[in-house]
């Protein structure tokens, strides 16, 4: 006896069962019927070569069907398409004889190139997005046409009796085959390759649907154009402006749309002997002729252009990533060299770190003493003490920022980039400078834009920049009298961007230097290692800025940095 979850198991397995059967029905039943339309039609107009037709749409939505839906329902389609084959076939007047051998060679000419381009392509149905897809497409269904006229020519003579001379017999199949495939075999592969893709947006459907009404709109001038020899060439060279159209700013399968439009409108309008095609007056070969002509050439054109625009397209979103992924790349580079750089600087920093320690260190000390001798009075006063431990700890978390901010400068850690006002990062710079600057006797000014101004930065990394480029300047005017040492930091708006500067009087840079001053390991100090400018550039390009250099007129260097400015947060 089986128990409740064997059973449940046993009930999934059965629906799952009835499921795909019913899909497989509803697959082939839906085939069957869309076959047997597309076969009339092809049927409609038949070759002087007995029993073939010059037109075979039905073999492009076989083949469509086939690639578009996958192995796993080949055989329901490939059943569906005997069936209605046969039926479409008998009910034209065809013999039994030549229905069945119909049905054989439509089964061989639809089952090879679904099976060849699976092998070729793999589960790959977007075959218009690449030039190389397109032509094996194409060559998969060209093999496939010329087995099914093989097989055609052979049964049709076993079965029933010779049809016509073979090679003329063979071309008219291959073209009719080729013809038929064109019209409708890119189109449905591509229906299939949508639901995989992502859905396009408002305006490209927009776009697409007014460049098939262009497309429509000129098929109709074209169909009422008399049959004149100058209106010979006049249908294709007239479709491809919007052929070309349609490739250069939509999807594949817009141009697959345009082809089975165009297609379709002609041989139905050959077949029924309406307009241009189908003016009585022209024999029928020559508007068989100039109707195929047409097709290929509008297909082809369409096919073509529609994968090597999709590939150009490929090719840039590939770029584009490419770009972003070196954009990180450089970022996380920059971080690691700005942290090899900020240790170089660890001497300067320390020396900053101690005389910015000094002040409240020492405050906490006197205030501590202070608060020791009232506390020893006959009657200490409550109130002042009170305010003795107010000063220590304002002190002690003054101590604490110094202390907290140089340990984030030199903390390894990778790029983070957030929206940050430069005036901050100056302001913040500024106080780690303005110790060094006592120590090494400069005059250090700042110049902040009167405004914020928001950029999207890391901000420890900037400081690095700011520090960077003022340490150099300091050692570039140690050999000058005290009076004369003056460095000036400024930001300022200027359109979109904000221009940070740091400007110096020192003795400038000599202008043979000046195109190499930001190379790597070029330097003009003895002891230097030739980085932190190179370092610098790095990190303000992560930045999406520009690091630039020039001498002053009156005297001195400057180092212009320019960031984007950002809209500041609501």
């Amino acid at each position: 006896m089986q128990d409740g979850t064997s059973i449940q198991q046993s009930q999934q397995s059965l629906a799952g069962s009835f499921g795909g059967t019913a899909q497989s029905v509803a697959v082939a039943v839906g085939t069957g019927v869309v076959f047997f339309l597309a076969a009339k039609l092809g049927l409609g107009l038949p070759s002087s070569s007995g029993f073939v037709a010059v037109f075979w749409p039905a073999m492009g939505f076989g083949v469509g069907m086939l690639i578009g839906l996958g192995p796993r329902h080949r055989w329901p389609v490939l059943i569906a398409i005997t069936i209605a084959n046969f039926l479409a076939n008998f009910s034209s007047g065809d013999p039994p004889q030549i229905a069945l051998a119909t049905c054989l060679s439509e089964a061989i000419e639809c089952s090879i190139p679904a099976i060849l381009v699976y092998r070729w392509f793999g589960s790959e149905v977007n075959l218009l997005r690449r030039l190389s897809y397109v032509l094996g497409l194409l060559a998969a269904a060209a093999i496939g046409s010329a087995a099914g006229a093989i097989c055609w020519i052979v049964t049709s003579r076993l079965f029933y009796g010779p049809t016509g001379a073979i090679p003329v017999t063979f071309l008219h199949w291959f073209m009719s085959d080729m013809v038929g495939f064109i019209t409708l075999g890119p189109f449905v592969i591509k229906l299939f390759s949508l639901v995989r893709e992502p859905a396009p947006r408002g305006r490209e459907i927009a776009e697409g649907l007014a460049a098939l009404f262009a497309l429509a709109s000129m098929l109709a001038i074209i169909i009422a154009l008399p049959l004149q020899l100058w209106a010979t060439a006049i249908p294709a060279a007239w479709l491809f402006p919007m052929i070309l159209w349609l490739a250069a700013r939509c999807r594949p399968f817009f141009s697959a749309a345009a082809a089975a439009l165009v297609s379709i409108t002609i041989v139905s309008t050959t077949v029924f002997g309406i307009g241009h095609f189908g003016d009585p007056v022209s024999s029928i070969d020559d508007r068989i002729l100039q109707a195929q002509s047409t097709i290929l050439f509008v297909a082809l054109a369409a096919f073509v252009l529609a994968a090597l625009f999709a590939e150009r397209r490929e090719s840039e979103a590939l770029i584009v990533r490419e770009q972003n992924k070196l954009r990180t790349t450089l970022q996380q580079r920059s971080a690691e060299l700005a942290h090899i750089n900020r240790y170089s600087m660890a001497g300067e920093l320390t020396a900053a770190l101690a005389h910015e320690l000094n002040q409240p260190l020492g405050a906490i000390a006197v205030n501590a003493e202070t608060a020791e001798l009232i506390v020893k009075s006959p009657s200490p006063d409550l109130n002042e003490i009170a305010d003795i431990l107010a000063d220590i700890r304002r002190d002690d978390v003054r101590a604490a920022d110094v202390i907290n901010g140089l340990r984030s400068l030199l903390k390894k850690r990778p790029f983070e980039p957030r929206q940050i006002d430069l005036n901050d990062v100056v302001r913040e710079t500024e106080r780690f400078l303005a110790a060094i600057a006592t120590r090494r006797e400069v005059d250090l000014t700042m110049q902040v834009a009167s405004s914020p101004v928001p950029i999207k930065g890391d901000p420890i990394l900037l400081q690095q920049v700011i520090m960077n480029l003022v340490v150099n300047a300091m050692d570039a005017m140690s050999a000058m009298p005290i009076a004369e040492r003056k460095i000036m930091i400024s930001t300022a708006r200027n359109g979109k961007s904000v221009d940070l500067a740091v400007l110096d009087a020192g003795p400038g840079i000599p202008s043979e230097k000046l195109e190499d001053i930001f190379e790597p390991f070029f330097t003009t100090k003895p002891e230097g290692m030739g980085m932190g400018l190179s370092i610098a550039r790095t990190i303000v390009e992560a930045h999406d800025g520009h690091l630039t250099a020039r001498n002053r007129p009156e005297r001195g260097a400057a180092f212009n940095i320019s960031i984007p400015i950002v809209a500041a947060a609501a």
